[in-house]
């Protein structure tokens, strides 16, 4: 009982001499204390609680932004993600030599893609002793690492402990997917969700309109998985409350392949819940690559008549874009690259 009242008295004491020190330095233009909390909970956070780092990482993934033009050593990065995944780097590979359970952890490691991750970053080191500019190089293979080991390899250690992980990370990266979409309608509103503006009131969160709107065609299924996981009725209204904002979202990114990718992703889905058979599905493969050999001619004549432009804001004319391959310079491009990969 004393102690407990002795560490009260010791931390109100604290707490005013905090209040003391803070306003004499604000008096002087001084604001570096305020974030002192913060530095502490954070500091008490990496040390003890690394999983709800990993969460806090992952919910402010969408809400990070880039400091390219920060003259910092020549170094571009996500702020706070990047420097949080540094020192989450470091303070998981210091804990991984003393605690047993990721020690072990780390030595099971055994699936043949972490293998080749591992045989990539080894090899990247390698040619950075060689290369022409070691700090380039270096600073490439460090800003490699600090996304390879918390996120692959913390990552399989967090969502070994069941469902119950997985669903929090989703949440997470969700909820702050569901603020870029509403900060993103909003701006798109103010604009009159012209076209034009779809490429750019995204920002700060992303950098064009094609990244927006992949990220939400990613999301929107895991939004879909996690409506059918839930069991309270309170959180299924909510799930359906976001469906709808990133359904909204996705079709004022204005990117085709998002809206595409959408599409097949509910064809796949059709036949993993129907269990469509293979000869079935090769059957319905077939029949349509049949007609399309058959009907080449007219159908490249049609392919090459389109000239319907990915810019226009009508939804017929810009999913009628996707086969225009004569005009469209989207399209063109990606031709062009296909061509140059070949």
């Amino acid at each position: 009982m004393f102690k407990g009242f002795l560490s009260r008295r010791i931390s109100y004491f604290l707490m005013i001499l905090f209040i003391i020190l803070n306003s004499i330095l604000i008096y002087f233009d001084i604001f570096y204390l305020l974030a002192l909390p913060m530095v502490i909970l954070f500091g008490y956070l990496f040390v003890f609680r690394l999983d709800l780092i990993f969460l806090t990482i992952v919910f402010c993934t969408p809400l990070s932004f880039n400091f390219e033009n920060l003259d910092l050593l020549g170094i571009g990065f996500y702020f706070p993600t990047e420097p949080m995944l540094l020192v989450f780097t470091l303070m998981f590979l210091f804990k991984a030599l003393f605690q047993k359970n990721l020690k072990k952890d780390l030595l099971h490691y055994k699936n043949p893609i972490i293998i080749l991750i591992f045989v990539q970053v080894l090899w990247i080191f390698i040619t950075s002793i060689v290369s022409e500019i070691p700090m380039v190089s270096f600073k490439f293979l460090i800003s490699r690492s600090w996304f390879i080991i918390p996120i692959l390899l913390y990552g399989i250690h967090f969502f070994k402990k069941g469902k119950k992980q997985i669903k929090q990370f989703f949440f997470a990266y969700l909820f702050a997917m569901i603020m870029v979409t509403c900060y993103t309608l909003v701006n798109h509103m103010i604009n009159s969700f012209s076209e034009e503006a779809g490429h750019w009131v995204m920002w700060p969160f992303f950098k064009d309109h094609t990244s927006y709107g992949a990220i939400l065609a990613l999301v929107i299924p895991i939004n879909v998985w996690l409506l059918y996981e839930s069991k309270k009725n309170y959180l299924r209204i909510l799930l359906i409350v976001f469906l709808a904002i990133l359904l909204i979202g996705l079709y004022f990114s204005y990117t085709r392949a998002a809206w595409l990718s959408i599409v097949l992703a509910i064809g796949v889905f059709v036949l993993y819940y129907f269990k469509i058979k293979l000869k079935w599905l090769i059957g319905i493969i077939i029949i349509p690559f049949i007609f399309i050999i058959y009907n080449l001619t007219e159908i490249s004549y049609l392919v090459q008549k389109n000239d319907a432009e990915h810019t226009t804001e009508n939804f017929s004319e810009r999913v009628e874009s996707m086969s225009n391959i004569s005009s469209d310079a989207s399209n063109l491009e990606r031709i062009k690259q296909m061509e140059l990969c070949i």
